[in-house]
């Protein structure tokens, strides 16, 4: 039903997702294909590196009792800002500012 999409798993934007996941739960990331259609295939056929990303589970998605973690939303949101921080520069939680990094346009 929907063209598939993939990111290698070498590709700069992974680790840079999984160094800030890393960073906030100190455990590394799983990285694995979605089983469902999104609009992820959308953006690689554009060249565009990308990844999925969040909290929750796919199991509760579109559900009657579909529902996400209060604590995982945080979790989430807490990565995230780790992630833009590392790419685009910024303080981290100490409030020391970090190096800016390239964006992938700039490579």
């Amino acid at each position: 039903q929907f063209a598939p999409g993939r990111t290698p798993v070498g590709s700069p934007v992974v680790a840079a997702v999984a160094a800030a996941h890393r960073a906030e739960t100190g455990a590394a990331p799983a990285l694995r294909g979605a089983p469902y259609g999104s609009d992820l295939r959308l953006l690689v056929a554009a060249g565009v590196p990308t990844v999925h990303y969040g909290p929750g589970s796919v199991r509760h998605a579109h559900a009657p009792d579909e529902h996400v973690p209060l604590d995982e939303v945080l979790g989430c949101s807490r990565t995230l800002v780790r992630l833009i921080a590392s790419v685009c520069g910024g303080p981290d939680r100490t409030g020391v500012p970090t190096t800016p990094g390239r964006c992938p346009e700039d490579s």
